[in-house]
């Protein structure tokens, strides 16, 4: 059995009233996503074009760390031929651009990767990914694989490590077009293999986060079936985020909330204590009703029902700073909202019920390798 979030959308007409009146404010419940451990910002020299074969030059725009890792080199410990490559690489390149954050990596086969981060264009930052080909008569050649433009773009945790059983080297990142809507942030998951490829499908919702949710030593993917999209209508928060769980197995993600409820349910009656706490009647009711579904997902229907239970009973309060929220408002988030989570109880066997739902057809989004190549003896 495949997984596919449910393709349940919220009618556009209710849920636009509905979700533009409550404001609905989404911070990434449980997935804090945490810096990259490590690497820090390098300096350039303005005196440097970055084409010298001198190690020493070309070491003052990636920045020296110490940090091991399994199946990677970061900064200043990459070899002087691979330093080569990319002050060529840096030569070509405008004046003002310089690499952040520079990894060589190990992949299938034994095959070598170079990820550099770039900054110096207005608004924009990128992450290349290059193939290392050493070839007779101390030759090497990058041939460049792909890259991601964003905003805001950085490595996160685990990057540089075989976090999969008998999987080569992943790299994360976290790529945000910035603003406040929760969908303007994701993460890819890029693994050394075939030229790089991006191991999360479609499908599985919006990923969020790569990390290890109870301390087992496996690393789950987290991501957010924005299961209420369909009301959008513009503004900054307008949906509801429900979190799934995947665990990685012969290769492919499949669902895993039930199995990780011990971990997660602890955080969610947390979270839901302090939106209880909370004096805008907008913000927290439409806060409880996400809980109340991310209740569902991870099998607990009771606290679900008390959760939209509660949202509705604080839509009937009066807010000085609001408009009144109209009945017909208030009886379409009951009911709506409702009819998910007993839709969700009706799948209780799911691992994941909320978004339950069979496809086929998930498969691995793979680079295109071009023909750039640059070389260095």
């Amino acid at each position: 059995m495949m997984f596919h979030r449910r393709s349940r959308r919220l009618p556009k007409k209710s849920c636009a009233k509905v979700c533009s009146r409550l404001g609905i404010a989404l911070a990434l419940l449980f997935t804090t996503i945490p810096p990259f451990v490590g690497l820090a910002s390098g300096q350039t020299s303005n005196g440097t074009d970055g084409s010298t074969k001198n190690s020493n030059a070309i070491d003052r725009f990636i920045h020296g760390v110490s940090d091991v890792r399994d199946h990677a080199i970061l900064g200043q410990n990459i070899p002087k031929d691979v330093k080569r490559v990319i002050g060529i690489i840096k030569a070509n390149r405008a004046p003002r651009e310089k690499v952040d954050q520079a990894m060589l990596l190990t992949g299938e086969g034994g095959q070598e990767y170079l990820a550099l981060q770039w900054s110096g264009r207005l608004y924009e930052k990128r992450i290349e990914f290059h193939r290392i080909d050493r070839e007779p008569a101390g030759k090497i050649r990058a041939r460049f694989l792909r890259q991601f433009k964003a905003w805001y773009i950085d490595f996160l945790e685990p990057s540089g490590r075989s976090v999969f059983e008998d999987e080569p080297t992943v790299v994360v990142l976290h790529h945000s077009l910035g603003g406040s809507r929760p969908d303007n942030s994701r993460i890819h998951v890029i693994q050394m293999k075939r030229n790089t490829v991006d191991i999360v499908p479609p499908g599985v919702g919006r990923p969020i986060n790569l990390t290890d949710l109870d301390g087992d030593g496996t690393y789950e993917l987290v991501t957010s079936d924005d299961i209420a999209d369909g009301g959008r209508t513009g503004c900054g928060f307008c949906s509801i985020h429900a979190r799934v769980v995947f665990e990685r197995r012969l290769g492919r993600f499949v669902p895993a909330c039930r199995k990780h409820r011990k971990s997660m349910l602890p955080k969610l009656e947390t979270h839901a204590r302090f939106v209880r706490s909370g004096d805008d009647v907008g913000w927290t009711a439409s806060k409880m009703i996400e809980i109340a579904l991310i209740y569902a997902q991870f099998g607990d229907f009771t606290k679900a029902a008390e959760g939209i239970d509660w949202a509705v009973a604080r839509l009937h309060e009066t807010d000085e700073r609001r408009p009144q929220i109209s009945m017909q408002e208030i009886d379409v988030a009951r009911n709506v909202f409702g009819r998910m989570v007993q839709q969700a109880k009706d799948l209780s066997g799911e691992q994941c019920p909320l978004s339950a739902q069979n496809v086929s057809g998930m498969t691995d989004a793979v680079a295109t390798t071009t023909t750039r190549t640059t070389a260095a003896e």
